[in-house]
């Protein structure tokens, strides 16, 4: 019983931390890429 709720609440908060995380990846490297493509052309 237990070990099923803290496995569900486990799920929950990964997938949260990695939603966000990739937000702020993106948020990051988005201004990178953008300054790199426009140096190559």
């Amino acid at each position: 019983m237990f070990e099923a709720i803290f496995r569900g609440f486990w799920l929950i908060f990964w997938s949260q931390s990695i939603s966000t995380w990739k937000r702020h990846l993106a948020h990051f490297t988005g201004p990178i890429v953008v300054k790199s493509r426009g140096a190559t052309r």
